[in-house]
């Protein structure tokens, strides 16, 4: 669950579409200090579901895009508003 300043945060720098959306969500809510916090989930799979060679390999791109361009010369692109303790990914504690 992603609180309102992380939505507000976060949002307008999301630039993938793909399967590797979420990573890029992380990794930039990492960049700007959010925390994050695991979730178990159960995972019910569908026996007919396959992932074409071409979506795996541009997963793979995607992900070499977001680390590259996350951070030019070391420094996050993204600040955090506010650095208040409130946690980005999950609920109240």
């Amino acid at each position: 669950m992603l609180s309102a300043e992380a939505v507000a945060t976060l949002a307008p720098h999301l630039t993938i579409d793909g399967f590797a959306f979420d990573v890029e969500l992380f990794y930039r809510a990492r960049l700007a200090g959010f925390r994050i916090r695991e979730v178990g989930i159960t995972c019910h799979c569908r026996q007919d579901s396959h992932v074409r060679v071409r979506a795996g390999i541009a997963s793979v791109l995607d992900v070499l895009r977001i680390r590259f361009k996350g951070r030019p010369f070391g420094r996050p692109l993204l600040r955090r508003a506010s650095h208040s303790p409130h946690a980005a990914l999950s609920g109240p504690d």
